[in-house]
């Protein structure tokens, strides 16, 4: 009766039957770290590689975690909060575990090498 990529959320007043199409599946979120991660010059082609499929896993993950977010607050809330569960408190939670990972991969990591080459070449001097 009805086509894949449909949840149907039940709760006590209205049910909800929200779709999961292109848009809500993380794609889009994904192809962008994969290209930022396989163009960042710092990387070697193995670095790239594990950070490429970390990133692929992890966004997945948290693309399940928001919409688990969003069903757990229209079903306990009622169809009138799906609008902010989906547009205000789903992308927040996204949003903010993406800017996670990408401090983590970009510039968490790209200081950590600035510091060890800093390391690296005092220790140098003082050998």
């Amino acid at each position: 009766m009805y086509n894949t990529g449909l949840v149907y959320i039940t709760n006590g007043a209205n049910p909800v039957i929200m779709s999961i199409d292109y848009e809500c599946s993380g794609i889009i979120e994904t192809c962008a770290f994969v290209a930022l991660v396989v163009f960042f010059p710092t990387y070697q082609r193995k670095e790239k590689v594990f950070y490429a499929l970390f990133g692929l896993v992890y966004i997945y993950a948290i693309n399940v975690i928001r919409l688990c977010v969003v069903i757990i607050i229209v079903h306990f809330g009622g169809g009138q909060t799906f609008f902010i569960a989906h547009s205000i408190v789903g992308r927040l939670v996204f949003y903010v575990l993406v800017i996670a990972l990408y401090y983590n991969v970009f510039t968490y990591s790209q200081l950590a090498h600035g510091i060890y080459r800093e390391f690296v070449d005092w220790r140098q001097e003082k050998l």
